[in-house]
């Protein structure tokens, strides 16, 4: 077929194409007559990723930001939030929307009536990121525009609670993890320290603070001493040893807990533990500063002394070695108490925090102007629908009946045409005539 024979044959079955575009344009306008208008009302929230959290002061990077955003987008899609957003309406407590349930479906339930209301909100619900913003556009169509605008507000308002009620459910597991592995150290801390006390008591050696034991520290001292042969009988004052000082120390510790805790606290108990050890210890010492006053003739010498600490110490090489073991074990249990209580204690607030990271912005809005139905979009669409489809009718007719209908349908190549006879009148038929 000839590109001119193409619309010759259009052109002959013209009646055709243009019955079925004028079937579709009154199709299309009855659809437009009868489809209710539709109204959008949208609502606006922001998503605060780039300011440091009240709480926590963590702030989200970039790259997890721009996921956290097309998270929250298709929390929309999710109906739980637009069951929530219709529970707070009220809508499983009207009738109307209960008996219009129950006529669509053969076993109605309770949840089914809420699954069915929160399909009926998701399916008209959308939601975007605006470009460049860290803005969450929330949108929602109804044929009322002051329901649109209701509906709009409400799923802002729920989908602000669920944020809050999931980050308060997560910071309070998180807490009830953490408070059960503080408890869990604190018990190990107490029979450490136990362990510590028996062990000292068992050994007569305490260690202090800067894990040195007081022989030790008293070896040091005693190799610092010199004598002093010209003034035999005067006598030197010596202040308070370490082991005094830090008796000293312990019993502040005591004194202040004891004004805070109970008299039978496992704290207290082993302050006490420790005090009697390092009181051991201090008697010793001031034992050792009594005859170091003494004139050196009632004495042992300075050298004896060193000798003989320095034997104790070494002496006492393996067991100062093991409390040093348990002493490290004891500061980085309290370590790990105190990064768990302190972390406790953070998660516990931030349960307690009605702050979900989300901002209003304004209250929700409607168009004046409808979305929808576009009739002018309708009825285009259905002129070229209905020209393309009698097109298509059109050309599948001349296939099924072929009609000549110029001379160029009956040229053939290479044979000559030996004449033509023009029609004078096509509109004339001429009778058949028998032979």
């Amino acid at each position: 077929m000839y590109f001119v024979s193409f619309f010759r044959a259009l052109w002959a079955r013209r009646k055709l194409i243009v019955s079925i575009m004028l079937a579709c344009l009154i199709g299309a306008s009855v659809v437009s007559i009868f489809v209710p208008t539709k109204y959008k009302a949208q609502a606006r929230v922001m998503l605060d990723v780039i300011r440091p959290d009240p709480v926590t002061n963590e702030v989200i990077n970039a790259g997890f930001a721009r996921a956290f955003a097309q998270t929250q987008v298709e929390l929309f899609a999710d109906p739980a939030l637009a069951a929530r957003a219709i529970t707070d309406l009220g809508w499983p407590k009207r009738e109307d929307l209960r008996a219009a349930y129950v006529a669509s479906t053969d076993q109605p339930s309770e949840q089914g009536f809420i699954r069915w209301l929160a399909q009926g909100v998701t399916l008209n619900t959308t939601a975007r990121v605006i470009e460049g913003t860290n803005v969450l556009e929330i949108e929602f169509v109804d044929t009322n525009p002051d329901r649109a605008r209701t509906i709009a507000d409400a799923l802002r308002q729920a989908y602000i609670e669920q944020s809050i009620d999931q980050r308060r459910e997560t910071a309070t597991r998180n807490a009830d993890w953490f408070a059960n592995q503080t408890e869990k150290i604190r018990r190990e801390l107490n029979q450490a320290e136990s362990q510590r006390t028996a062990f000292e008591r068992a050994n007569n050696i305490v260690l202090q603070d800067d894990y040195s034991d007081t022989e030790s520290a008293r070896l040091k001292a005693l190799a610092g001493t010199t004598p002093m042969p010209s003034m035999p009988s005067v006598s030197i004052p010596v202040g308070p040893g370490p082991a005094q000082t830090q008796l000293a120390q312990i019993d502040g510790q005591i004194a202040a807990l004891s004004r805070e805790l109970g008299p039978n606290h496992p704290d207290l108990v082993a302050l006490r533990q420790t005090r009697t050890a390092v009181a051991q210890a201090a008697a010793q010492e001031r034992a050792a500063a009594a005859a170091s006053r003494a004139p050196a003739a009632t004495g042992p010498s300075i050298a004896s002394q060193v000798s003989q600490t320095q034997a104790k110490v070494i002496a006492q090489r393996d067991e100062i070695a093991q409390l040093r073991q348990m002493q490290a074990r004891i500061d980085g249990l309290r370590e790990q108490f105190s990064k768990a209580a302190s972390r406790t204690a953070e998660l516990r607030q931030q349960a307690q925090a009605r702050e979900g990271g989300i901002t209003l912005l304004g209250q929700a809005t409607t168009s004046n102007k409808p979305v929808g139905p576009l009739k002018a979009v309708i009825i285009g669409g259905a002129a070229a629908f209905g020209l393309v489809l009698g097109i298509l009718l059109a050309l599948l007719f001349e296939l099924l009946r072929r009609r000549v209908r110029s001379v160029s349908d009956l040229s053939i190549e290479s044979v000559p045409v030996i004449a033509i006879i023009p029609f004078t009148n096509p509109d004339r038929r001429v009778p058949a005539t028998g032979a």
